[in-house]
């Protein structure tokens, strides 16, 4: 395993796992490090995922040994999009892309039921889970079989934008104190702009790959692991996801009053703790 020196453009290693099957692949050289890592800085990012994911977990079991399921499914589905993501980007077969894809829309819809389905009644929460399932369903089984990009992240994309909004409905609805309500809702943009930017940095990976291929070339490693930008996709996204659980965590309490317990994770609790003018 080399991770100084020249940038191994086009210098492929025989894969481990087998030749590549999946038909996403990232602008990352494959297999350039190791043989049984595909996509090595892909691969490495992923578990940004799961370090949230635990702290999310440390912070509720701290608090309370006897935390509810349905508040703790969010992080379990964050911590399973960093495994299956990690796996995706090391194996690159069809059936680890699926888990990844498969693994988004998992984690998503827990906190988009929590979210959506807050101080509802049970009838109301039982029939808005059924169908969401019922929808959400159908449409999976779709992406696996037509292996198909654009509705994955449109589908994707509109659940996220919809927790956002309900974040600042519930802050707006439920916390009186007006110091805390700012203080949440600059999270919250911290969190918006966390997904933007990790977004727009894909979209630069995939429609400018040559030119970053090219600069990676010329700035060599261990430097060009700093431009394989689909990386810091899943640092940004890992970041935003766990800024609007933690949001959702703290406005769906029973009593979001001024205080905070617990430490939350970088950047909710370093912003909660400070002053915002």
């Amino acid at each position: 395993m080399r991770l100084t020196g020249k940038y191994p453009a086009g210098q492929h290693l025989a894969p481990f796992w087998g030749a590549p099957s999946s038909a996403q692949n990232f602008c990352e050289e494959d297999y350039t490090i190791t043989p049984y890592i595909g996509e090595f800085v892909n691969t490495l990012t992923s578990v940004t995922y799961v370090i949230y994911a635990y702290y999310g977990l440390r912070r509720q079991k701290q608090l309370s040994p006897l935390t509810p399921l349905s508040m703790k499914l969010p992080y379990y589905g964050l911590g399973a999009v960093g495994v299956l993501s990690g796996l995706f980007h090391a194996i690159l077969n069809f059936h680890s892309q699926m888990g990844d894809d498969l693994s988004m829309h998992l984690a998503t819809s827990c906190i988009f039921l929590r979210a959506m389905t807050f101080d509802k009644s049970e009838t109301y929460s039982r029939n808005f889970a059924i169908a969401v399932v019922t929808l959400l369903t159908p449409f999976l089984v779709f992406h696996v079989i037509a292996d198909e990009v654009a509705m994955h992240q449109i589908v994707w994309g509109c659940m996220v934008v919809a927790v956002a909004l309900r974040t600042r409905s519930l802050n707006k609805a439920r916390v009186k104190d007006e110091a805390l309500k700012k203080k949440l809702n600059y999270v919250a943009w911290v969190g918006q702009i966390t997904f933007v930017s990790g977004y727009a940095l894909w979209q630069v990976d995939e429609n400018f790959c040559n030119a970053l291929m090219d600069l990676r070339t010329r700035v060599g490693l261990p430097w060009a692991f700093f431009l394989e930008l689909h990386g810091w996709w899943h640092i940004l996204t890992a970041i935003g996801a766990y800024t609007f659980m933690a949001l959702i965590e703290f406005l769906t309490s029973r009593n979001p009053k001024g205080e905070i317990n617990g430490a939350f994770a970088w950047p909710v609790g370093d912003i909660l703790s400070n002053k915002v003018d």
